[in-house]
């Protein structure tokens, strides 16, 4: 639970910016230091601890930009913008290639497996040609 998370790291109860980090890990989220930081300014939380409502606060923000910095954002959103090549939507075997153009070619591969597996397509890749 996320209010139980804060409460073991919280002193005062408020959780200082220097564990803040520790406690995302705990809850699931390998956030850069800086997207961290990012968010914190965003959401003009720039004192040194912060209190549980605050706490909420920055979690909401963080979660809206999935832990990533602005510049990777921007990247992401170029990234899917020329794959859409200007359509309203990317066909779901469309998001491989944005993940690549953005992540690189391992991450175009671990999309193609992860959408025959939701596709029920239980023939190894190899097989399809």
């Amino acid at each position: 639970d996320l209010k139980e998370a804060f409460q073991r790291h919280a002193k005062h109860s408020k959780v200082s910016q220097k564990s803040l980090l520790i406690l995302l890990h705990e809850i699931g989220f390998t956030s850069l230091q800086r997207s961290v930081f990012e968010t914190l300014t965003a959401g003009r939380l720039t004192m040194k601890a912060l209190t549980l409502p605050q706490y909420f606060r920055f979690l909401a923000a963080h979660r809206a930009s999935e832990g990533f910095t602005a510049a990777q954002l921007q990247g992401i959103r170029k990234a899917f913008d020329q794959v859409r090549a200007g359509r309203e939507e990317i066909p779901p075997q469309g998001v491989g290639s944005a993940l690549a153009l953005f992540f690189g070619q391992d991450s175009f591969e671990k999309w193609h497996r992860l959408w025959h597996r939701l596709r029920g397509d239980n023939r190894p890749v190899d097989e399809e040609q």
